[in-house]
């Protein structure tokens, strides 16, 4: 889910907090896609567990990072607290009371994929970085999602004295819960699972589709790389933008997933941006809103060798970009959305033409 946002979240720059603190917190620890197959965010694939009475299916008990939690009964005022939680839960017929954002202006939870869900308006946003106790009390919820977010076991205890906590499920880090996990866990918890196994299953068959049409990307490298202030670094293998192009067919460059390791990002010198990413043949360039011309003319960029075929994508975390967001989000209805945009853009950058991604004029 990751990671990905705007200006900063309350820092005096749009750097500080935005692409690399927020990038890092959102995608750090996403289980890779396999490129073919489902891979861990299969529906098939399931690090939780539940256990339902007869009938009815309630009460539920879901077992997750801080134990096990028990749900008396269909839940029908949630508080989705973790960032990306509403969309699950959208996917599979139930609007949240109230959901998790970070509160400033750079920021807006709300997007195409997921706007028709919130048929009666948009909910309270609370924020989930620091919980508003009072304000969550005040929503009078039966049921608390954490699933995607970074909560600690205090604030999961104090959390559970207003309604029952569903944090994260076991073996996955803050921000890290692929589009399989979690829903699976999320509707498990609404009595929804076989449902969830289904949208699950019908975001695989997706990226599974664009694999079956372009075999010719299997055989080609890409990566996402970002250049702020100056500065330049590229996404690792567990990022929510790179497991998006490796569910897409793409491959890591050795020379450059050697050099990364496991670290969310490197950081990159100008020396080391070419010979680590010139010659790749896919690059998503993410930068701060505004900037594409002035990343697309910067002295090390425009002399790579991808930039000058024109296979490179521009892409920027202004809210208005919606394709970047939905790669970083990486949910089972954000990735729907991010094939849509992505697939053309990616046609396009190959065929030589440099696209910027719409959102950005």
């Amino acid at each position: 889910m990751t990671q990905t946002h705007q200006p900063t979240a309350g820092a005096p720059e749009p750097r500080q907090l935005s692409r690399r603190t927020l990038l890092g917190a959102f995608g750090a620890g996403v289980a890779t896609l396999a490129i073919t197959g489902c891979g861990r965010n299969s529906a098939l694939d399931s690090p939780a567990t539940a256990s339902a009475s007869a009938g009815s299916g309630f009460p539920v008990t879901v077992t997750h990072r801080f134990g096990t939690t028990t749900i008396p009964a269909a839940p029908k005022r949630i508080a989705a607290l973790g960032q990306t939680d509403c969309d699950p839960l959208i996917a599979l017929g139930v609007t949240p009371v109230g959901i998790g954002s970070f509160k400033q202006g750079w920021y807006d939870p709300f997007h195409p994929w997921n706007e028709p869900g919130f048929t009666d308006g948009n909910p309270p946003q609370l924020n989930f970085s620091e919980p508003e106790y009072g304000k969550i009390l005040e929503l009078q919820p039966d049921l608390i999602t954490m699933v995607s977010g970074g909560i600690t076991k205090a604030q999961y205890t104090k959390l559970s004295q207003i309604a029952p906590v569903v944090g994260p499920p076991v073996g996955y880090e803050d921000y890290a819960v692929p589009y399989g996990p979690h829903t699976l866990l999320i509707g498990q918890c609404v009595g929804k699972e076989d449902e969830a196994k289904a949208v699950v299953a019908k975001v695989d068959a997706e990226f599974a589709a664009v694999r079956k049409r372009h075999p010719e990307w299997a055989n080609m490298t890409a990566a996402d790389a970002e250049s702020y202030t100056g500065k330049y670094d590229v996404l690792g293998k567990n990022a929510p933008r790179s497991t998006f192009l490796t569910s897409m067919g793409f491959k890591a460059s050795p020379k450059l997933a050697k050099a990364i390791g496991g670290k969310y990002q490197l950081d990159i010198s100008a020396e080391e941006l070419g010979p680590l990413v010139g010659d790749l043949d896919l690059v998503i360039w993410n930068t701060d809103p505004g900037t594409i011309k002035k990343l697309q003319t910067d002295a090390v960029v425009s002399g790579l060798s991808n930039t000058q075929k024109g296979h490179a994508i521009w892409i920027t975390y202004d809210k208005t970009d919606q394709f970047m967001w939905a790669m970083d989000w990486g949910t089972v209805l954000s990735s729907s959305y991010a094939i849509k945009v992505g697939e053309p853009l990616i046609e396009q950058a190959l065929a030589g033409k440099n696209p910027i991604s719409p959102g950005n004029g």
